[in-house]
Formats: C-alpha cells, sequence, structure tokens
C-alpha cells in the first residue's frame, strides 16, 4: 500500500496555524532546536503536520509559565503532560492575549485586552498577577530574540499608557505626605517605577511622580519643597554606576533629614552599603513597597 506523502507547509501557514509568528518560530527553532524543519529547494523551512502539533504543545506549556528553554527538547507527551497539568488563569490568559498581539503588531487587542485587564482586576492583583509578569515575560521575550525592539517598545508604550490613565483615575489621597517617585540622570527604564507609583496612589498615598532622569540635586529641592515623607527611586540599569553612586552621596547630602529614600529595582542591591549607612530602604519587591507604604 502506497503511504501519502506528509503535507509540506511554509512557516506563514504554520504561523496561522498555531498562533505563533513566524520570527518566535524560527527563534525557537534556532535558540532553542525545538524543531527541525526540512527546506526547500530554495532553502525555505516546510514543515509538518506533527511539526505543528508540536509547536502548540509548546505554545500550551509556555503561555502555563514554562520557559522555553527549559521544555524545547521534551517530547510531545511530556509538553502535553504539561499543559494538561496548569490550571486554568485568568491573569495569565490575558497576558498571553496581550503577548500575542504585540508581537502581531496589533496594538488595538493589546490595549482593548489591558483595559479589559484593569476593569476586570482589583488593583492589587492587577499589579502583581498581570502587569508586573506581562514587564517581566516582554524583558524575557525580547532578550531570548522572540520578539523585537519594536515590539517591546510598543507593549512597554501601552503598558505605561494605561499606568499613566490609572493613576489619574484614582481617588484623592489621604491628607499626608507625598512621596517622589524618580530616576536617576541615565537611568532610563520607567516601568518599575510607574508600577510603584500606581500601587501607592491605590494605597490612597499622595504621589509627585517626576519621572525620569531627575539630577540628585533637583530631587533634593522637589522633595524640601513638597515636604516628602519619601523619595522613592528605581534603579534598574545605569549607563554610568559610578555616576549614580555620586548622585545617591549628593542626594543622601541633600534631602531633607525626615524624608526616607527607598530604592528599588533590579539594580539597588548594588548600593546596600550606602543604604545601611544613610538609614535608607531597599525594596527588594511588591511586598517591600507594601510594607514600606503602609508604615506611617
Amino acid at each position: 500500500m502506497t503511504r501519502t506523502p506528509a503535507i509540506r507547509l511554509r512557516i506563514g501557514a504554520v504561523s496561522r496555524a498555531s498562533g505563533i509568528s513566524p520570527h518566535t518560530i524560527r527563534s525557537w527553532e534556532r535558540r532553542h532546536h525545538a524543531l527541525a524543519p526540512s527546506r526547500s529547494d530554495a532553502g525555505g523551512r516546510l514543515y509538518t503536520d506533527t511539526d505543528v502539533q508540536r509547536l502548540l504543545l509548546l505554545r500550551q506549556a509556555v503561555e502555563a509559565g514554562h520557559a522555553i528553554g527549559s521544555i524545547a527538547r521534551l517530547p510531545d507527551a511530556d509538553l502535553a503532560r504539561l499543559g494538561r497539568a496548569s490550571a486554568a488563569d485568568p491573569a495569565r490568559d490575558l497576558c498571553n492575549r496581550v503577548l500575542d498581539a504585540v508581537s502581531r503588531f496589533d496594538p488595538e487587542t493589546a490595549e482593548r485586552e489591558l483595559s479589559r485587564a484593569a476593569a476586570l482586576f482589583p488593583q492589587d492583583r492587577l499589579v502583581r498577577e498581570l502587569l508586573a509578569p506581562l514587564l517581566r515575560a516582554i524583558g524575557e521575550r525580547w532578550a531570548h530574540g522572540e520578539i523585537g525592539i519594536a515590539q517591546e517598545h510598543l507593549a512597554t508604550g501601552l503598558v505605561r499608557a494605561l499606568l499613566v490613565t490609572l493613576i489619574r483615575l484614582q481617588p484623592p489621597p489621604a491628607a499626608c505626605r507625598p512621596i517622589v517617585f524618580a530616576t536617576l540622570e541615565g537611568e532610563r527604564h520607567e516601568m518599575g517605577l510607574l508600577l510603584a507609583a500606581f500601587l501607592a496612589t491605590a494605597r490612597l498615598r499622595r504621589i509627585v511622580y517626576l519621572g525620569l532622569e531627575v539630577p540628585a540635586a533637583d530631587l533634593a529641592h522637589a522633595a524640601r519643597a513638597c515636604g516628602a515623607s519619601a523619595v522613592a527611586l528605581s534603579l534598574v540599569a545605569s549607563r554610568d554606576p559610578a555616576a549614580e553612586a555620586e548622585a545617591l552621596d549628593l542626594l543622601g547630602a541633600l534631602a531633607p533629614r525626615d524624608t526616607a529614600v527607598w530604592l528599588g529595582g533590579s539594580g539597588a542591591q548594588a548600593h546596600a552599603g550606602t543604604a545601611a549607612s544613610r538609614g535608607w530602604k531597599i525594596l527588594a519587591g511588591i511586598d517591600d513597597l507594601d510594607a514600606a507604604l503602609a508604615a506611617p
């Protein structure tokens, strides 16, 4: 009996069938060896129905929170078990829909999903279960070459717009001294700072949001002028660590003595010595920020 030859599909058709962008499919193949498609005479990738089914299993496992690097070479049966073991998670599903829309350069769908999340989830869950994981996933996908810098900018721009809107819509804050939020000169990562500012407004704290790259002397002046209870700084990836350390020293010298200083972000721990010597707080995550916001 003659066997019917396997149908060979080009990457565009496979992308449509699997819901995975061609860029991501190529990345999973090239970086992680998740697939080994054949090639046409012209060098184009050719996939089978079996490849499509494997991509669907990989996508299900990734959407359940498994890193592609750790599962890419698993057998299909193991991938299927991973997918079945993962319970439905509305926040994760929303996050994945946003990521899928961003990968297709579909800002309307991504924005609609973000707005839907803001309407569905309480503020704390919105930050903890959707926005913070979404920003981590965007960074990881960019680092692994699964999305490009243009898609990363699109995603963070949409998240920034949502957070700015939500901050403006918060109810009037309590009658208390404000918290100043900013980054120092040379620090251009804003998403963690915005998340922290939004969480502060959700806790009915007054904020003064100065944004990116504020000179230390101006930051100290702002804290003094508004009577700030704290200055919250996001430290992620300064272009000049020595200048950042000098700016922190200057801030410590000029800031009001009754104004606390909070250092957050992945780069904060590098200044643990400075923080300890000055009685500043290093906020390692959302729980630490919550505790600082709850303190009198």
